[in-house]
């Protein structure tokens, strides 16, 4: 057989040659792209040594401009009562409150299905959380993860607020 000339082979080279363009720029782009933001149930502990402890845990979802804002919080000026940080983020439901009383429920979960992940923290990559632990210092009372699908395994992310620290128990994978 020969080599042909006709339309017809001309047309299938140029679909091939687009294919190939097409599936090599869709290989470009997926290697781009970064892992998605999931929705977890988070579900919170109080240590044993705290549940005679009244504290409260604040956690908010944020993003790279947000987030300085909330780590640079002084903790005792945040829950003073009197933080406008504290009462505009409650008031707009930007933040999510867990309080823990003695005799009260000792472990308590945010849910995945709760609006505020889509009503208000959107695609935020990270969840802050701020807790009011009794003596411990403000690096202490904050803890800050990612929400990326990629580093979880579970869906449930389980944390324990414990005297010294936000001990995030569920395995984080590393990032990739």
């Amino acid at each position: 057989m020969g080599r042909t000339n006709s339309l017809g082979g001309l047309i299938g080279r140029r679909t091939t040659g687009r294919a190939l363009l097409a599936l090599a720029a869709g290989a470009a782009l997926a290697a781009g792209c970064s892992p998605g933001v999931g929705k977890y149930d988070v579900k919170v502990s109080v240590a044993p040594e705290l549940r005679n402890s009244s504290l409260d845990l604040d956690i908010v979802a944020v993003d790279a401009v947000t987030k300085g804002n909330w780590s640079g919080q002084r903790t005792d000026d945040y829950f003073s009562g009197t933080s406008p940080t504290r009462a505009n983020a409650r008031a707009g439901g930007e933040v999510f409150t867990m309080e823990f009383r003695p005799g009260g429920p000792q472990t308590q979960t945010l849910e995945a299905k709760n609006p505020i992940w889509t009503t208000k923290w959107g695609k935020r990559p990270e969840l802050f959380f701020i807790a009011n632990t009794p003596g411990a210092t403000d690096a202490q009372r904050t803890q800050t993860i990612p929400l990326a699908t990629d580093r979880w395994d579970s869906r449930t992310i389980e944390v324990v607020i414990e005297p010294k620290r936000i001990n995030v128990v569920t395995p984080m994978k590393a990032p990739k």
